[in-house]
């Protein structure tokens, strides 16, 4: 913490309480807030060296201290990966919803995440539990289009919704689009990611392993998964007569959620197929294009 005099003099300076040490990677970084106390809610991220040549990570943690920045109230980690080379979450935003903060992140992937290049958001209760962190995944028919994915800013709505706007790298058109995303107060884009069930309730019996949503969709179709895999599973989309339109794959890990573009189908009724293998059909979901 840092404080200067009207004629922006220094006057004060202290360390953050923080147990291990934070900083603020990127400079457009807003995440620092003041609770109905006035105790700072601060979220930020650990530099962890790996043991490998130019090796690091990016570790978030939000954490709360005092007025006068003497005393840590309480410190959380997030971090939903193995130890894994280069692995980076960098923090841009954050916002009060009613029962505690939510942090807008980005996860940069590295070659042996299960996740590719993901928006991020993650809660921690007004007393600083972890709650739950989500990766919001845009995915591409046939090939790699996306090359990087920021959540730049997440706002709360006044019926305590979350707006979270951004920006992606898109390989094809060679430019960056922008990306707004309306989630429920769970930070849902298919409602119900919040249930948790494991591996073995979920694969053990007739529960669905992915949901879809909206249904019908026009532009996008968001799909969630309950489950996490090592397993590779291929997503397509068929017609009633089993015409294959659209291809794509990808590594579930549950609570995930992405997004499947729908703007090159012609309105009618379609079938979304989740494969294990070219052959092994382990779930399907009809839906129908506006």
């Amino acid at each position: 913490m840092q404080k200067v005099d009207s004629f922006g003099l220094n006057t004060e300076f202290k360390w953050s309480p923080s147990e291990v040490p934070l900083n603020l990677v990127v400079g457009d970084t807003r995440t620092i807030l003041e609770d109905t106390d006035g105790n700072w809610i601060i979220a930020g991220q650990y530099y962890d060296e790996r043991p490998c040549q130019n090796c690091y990570q990016h570790i978030p943690y939000i954490f709360s201290a005092t007025q006068d920045f003497d005393s840590l109230i309480w410190q959380t980690r997030f971090y939903d990966l193995p130890n894994q080379n280069q692995t980076q979450y960098l923090l841009h935003s954050m916002t009060k919803v009613d029962d505690g903060f939510v942090v807008a992140a980005d996860h940069l992937a590295s070659d042996e995440s299960p996740f590719p290049p993901s928006g991020v958001l993650f809660k921690a209760s007004l007393d600083g539990d972890s709650l739950w962190m989500k990766h919001y995944i845009p995915l591409n028919w046939d090939e790699e289009r996306v090359a990087w994915v920021n959540f730049n800013d997440v706002k709360t709505t006044p019926n305590g919704d979350l707006i979270v706007a951004g920006t992606l790298g898109d390989i094809e058109l060679q430019t960056i689009r922008p990306w707004i995303l309306h989630l429920d107060s769970n930070g849902c884009l298919v409602p119900g990611c919040n249930i948790v069930n494991t591996n073995e309730e979920v694969w053990g019996t007739k529960n669905k392993k992915f949901s879809i949503y909206p249904n019908p969709a026009s532009e996008e179709l968001y799909l969630l998964s309950s489950i996490t895999s090592t397993e590779v599973l291929d997503l397509e989309i068929i017609t009633n007569e089993g015409v294959v339109l659209r291809s794509t794959a990808i590594t579930p890990q549950s609570s995930n959620q992405y997004i499947l573009p729908l703007s090159q189908l012609t309105p009618g009724v379609y079938h979304l197929l989740i494969k294990c293998g070219k052959k092994s059909v382990i779930e399907s979901h009809s839906f129908i294009k506006q």
